[in-house]
């Protein structure tokens, strides 16, 4: 089935409502998971789940914690969640056509989170070349639409939607610090941990020419990726070459080849690098296999911010520095309900898990 307007929910919200008329899914039964749903409509899971969300906010599906989505047993009867909708607002910018491997586990964290307080959840997309605040109003929503609280997941608030908010007394915060400090709680991955656990990683595997791929989307979180491994080179009296540091934006896999494609024949010869974000990762990956040149044998790869998707998709396990976006959710969810205590100064850092794979050995002696 194919969807043309640009309102894509609002179109799967009333195919599942004819499916449910006309007893294909009758009273009780299951739908499909989010993500199959992504696959079988070729939509984001942002669309999915804010259909979905819709109609589990008019008492028309419910959710079930641990077993799935159902269609309420009395379908028509529009019944709201009693313990408020919290809104997640995330970015048309990653544009994965299926699925959004992100969003996927932080909605999957919120959820597991919120069900127990009887509370739903609802996500709001902002494209690319429009802010939080313009999307609101061009989807006419209004500020009493965020009475439950609000979660920006992928999108850096600015300090005109954190005031915005504010204003009326809504609560909000961000996974992720932002770049400009005006206040609003957050929720992060330890940046500075993560890559300290990376890099001390392959330092003690005997690697001294490392690379670095590092993007530069979100700046706190850059720069202290970059301070960790920095201090790591400096504790051990090394010297880390310049050359051998690839700056990025964020991209697609076609975009970032050339620019790794480019980097690979003027930097030095290096022994491992540490690759942020899956896009990169991907990109170093399928040209240092199209150069003849071995994973693990010449080059350690450590992936940061990494997912157990991408394993899927190589057929390798990544070595990785596991970015936590389930337990991010989770956290955000959880601290979002305690905000309504005043008082507090919420300021969460979750430590990234490293998991050593299959991409990276000790270094070879020549």
């Amino acid at each position: 089935m194919k969807f043309e307007s640009v309102h894509k929910y609002v179109q799967l919200e009333n195919h599942i409502m004819e499916m449910i008329q006309n007893k294909q899914f009758p009273p009780g039964s299951k739908i499909p998971s989010e993500r199959d749903m992504a696959k079988d409509y070729s939509m984001s899971i942002l669309t999915i789940n804010k259909a979905i969300s819709d109609l589990v906010n008019r008492g028309i599906l419910i959710r079930i914690h641990g077993k799935g989505t159902f269609v309420a047993d009395a379908p028509f009867q529009e019944r709201k969640s009693t313990g408020g909708v919290i809104t997640l607002v995330g970015s048309d910018t990653r544009g994965y056509k299926e699925f959004d491997p992100f969003y996927e586990q932080i909605l999957k964290g919120i959820h597991d989170s919120v069900d127990e307080n009887n509370q739903s959840v609802r996500m709001l997309s902002v494209p690319p070349d429009k802010n939080f605040r313009q999307t609101v109003s061009e989807q006419g929503m209004h500020i009493e639409d965020f009475s439950g609280g609000v979660i920006f997941a992928g999108y850096e608030p600015s300090k005109d939607d954190y005031g915005f908010l504010r204003s009326e007394d809504k609560i909000c915060l961000s996974i992720g610090k932002t770049s400009e400090d005006f206040g609003i709680p957050y929720v992060d991955s330890d940046n500075y941990k993560g890559m300290q656990k990376g890099i001390e990683h392959l330092l003690n595997l005997g690697h001294r020419a490392i690379a670095l791929f590092d993007c530069q989307s979100h700046i706190p979180s850059f720069n202290a990726r970059q301070k960790a491994f920095r201090d790591a080179f400096e504790n051990r009296n090394l010297r880390f070459d310049e050359r051998l540091f690839l700056r990025y934006t964020p991209s697609n896999i076609s975009d970032l080849r050339p620019q790794v494609n480019e980097f690979l024949k003027a930097a030095p010869k290096f022994t491992a690098a540490i690759v942020y974000g899956d896009c990169c990762t991907f990109a170093l990956y399928y040209l240092l296999n199209e150069h003849k040149i071995k994973i693990p044998t010449d080059v350690s790869i450590l992936m940061y911010s990494g997912y157990k998707w991408v394993d899927d998709v190589i057929g390798v396990e990544i070595s990785k520095i596991a970015y936590p976006p389930y337990r991010l959710g989770m956290m955000a969810a959880q601290t979002l309900n305690e905000m309504k205590t005043p008082g507090r100064k919420y300021e969460i850092s979750v430590e990234p898990e490293l998991i050593p794979g299959e991409t990276c050995s000790k270094v070879k002696l020549t």
